[in-house]
């Protein structure tokens, strides 16, 4: 999952940068600064909080990404512009799956525990406590009454 799956150039809020799928997540990253220009991440997004996309607009068209909000916090609704929002799709349900077998796990083991109340009182010769299992004091040795 660390390899880089799909990238391309794309608007997200009105600022230009690059679209990309990397880590399992859906990657925003916009260039900023003259001198020493630097990449920064906008916005990311697991792709397991992803529920669902389409394609929006005939002119300008945009892919709609929606997220569960439970998952992920923040907008529940983001849009990207890019230049071909159902090859998107394509990419990000593929690494949808991807995701999806990495994380399946094999059913949790169960352990039985058991747990036994042990039950003591006084002895009626010496008062140390004594088990109720106990057929004589461990302290005086005297029988006890069941």
């Amino acid at each position: 999952m660390s390899r880089l799956a799909y990238s391309s150039s794309a608007s997200y809020r009105g600022g230009l940068g690059v679209l990309k799928i990397e880590g399992g997540n859906l990657i925003f990253v916009k260039r900023s600064g003259m001198v020493n220009p630097k990449d920064y991440v906008v916005q990311t997004i697991p792709i397991k909080a992803i529920r669902s996309m389409s394609v929006q607009g005939t002119m300008k068209r945009v892919l709609v990404v929606m997220v569960d909000s439970s998952m992920h916090s923040g907008i529940p609704r983001h849009e990207f512009s890019v230049t071909s929002p159902e090859q998107w799709i394509g990419a990000i349900q593929s690494e949808m799956k991807k995701v999806a077998e990495i994380t399946q796990s094999p059913q949790p083991t169960y352990i039985k525990e058991v747990v036994r109340e042990i039950v003591k009182y006084p002895c009626p010769y010496c008062n140390s406590l004594i088990e109720v299992t106990s057929s004589r004091c461990p302290i005086c040795g005297a029988p006890q009454k069941k």
